[in-house]
């Protein structure tokens, strides 16, 4: 089933203050699956049944940094693995869709800001990836995604998933790909840095982040996550009491437009 891309309406999002720290300079960002789950689990955590799909939205247009980068995925990433609809009979509907978290969030407003790029005919990645000393499998929708952007100057990926990003990090490193891979924390952090997320926004994924980590993920990986999670949270509150604190000092140093300067 094919659903004809619109343009994406940026009309709404607002220019990052100064140098842009979310983009890191990459004009392209690859979204896959897990970071698409992780943020309409944050919707639904913050909103009604009414409003989750709004805010999903509000979440992935922030991504486009103002129109500065734009967002992709691979077909294999939003229709078979994000939306249970365009699935194939044989993956089974065993897993939810972006529909059944955020209720009413639709095929056609998720295409309409994250372009679905169609899969290669075939992948010549490896399915399995060494990575000190662990073998790790690369799963297909990540894969298909590091497949549709191999070829795309100035592109980065983010990802929610541990071993995703270990193997496409270890694949950078031995010069098979040259995609610039991203946790999905370490992006929110930047994205508030650069006002595309508010405070609220950005620690409400990383609480999420944490509360939908997976029953198979070690124990490692685990901690490494939620002290990620927690150090985020702490500096955005510490940014934030520092910036409630420098305005109050300049309101105090400010005259009010009562009183009579001598």
């Amino acid at each position: 089933m094919s659903v004809t891309q619109q343009t994406p309406d940026l009309s709404g999002l607002h220019a990052c203050a100064g140098k842009c720290r979310c983009s890191y300079d990459y004009g392209v960002l690859g979204i896959d699956s897990s970071h698409l789950f992780l943020l309409a689990r944050s919707a639904a955590a913050a909103a009604a049944d009414s409003s989750s799909a709004r805010w999903l939205l509000d979440l992935l247009r922030a991504h486009a940094c103002a129109g500065q980068r734009r967002l992709v995925t691979s077909a294999t990433c939003l229709e078979s693995e994000c939306f249970r609809s365009f699935r194939p009979v044989a993956d089974g509907g065993d897993r939810p869709s972006l529909s059944d978290i955020c209720s009413g969030i639709e095929y056609g407003e998720v295409g309409s800001i994250i372009k679905s790029i169609p899969d290669g005919a075939s992948y010549d990645l490896p399915l399995k990836v060494e990575v000190q000393a662990r073998v790790l499998s690369f799963d297909r929708g990540e894969r298909s995604l590091v497949e549709v952007l191999r070829d795309v100057d100035g592109a980065a990926i983010v990802t929610n998933d541990e071993d995703a990003f270990d193997v496409i990090k270890e694949l950078v490193e031995t010069n098979v790909i040259s995609l610039y891979p991203m946790m999905s924390l370490t992006l929110m952090e930047s994205m508030y840095n650069c006002h595309a997320l508010t405070a609220a926004q950005a620690s409400m994924v990383c609480d999420q982040a944490v509360a939908s980590i997976e029953p198979r993920t070690s124990e490692a990986k685990r901690r490494r996550k939620v002290r990620q999670a927690e150090q985020i949270v702490q500096r955005i509150a510490t940014a934030e009491a520092v910036q409630r604190m420098n305005t109050l000092i300049h309101r105090s140093a400010t005259p009010s437009a009562g009183r009579m300067e001598l």
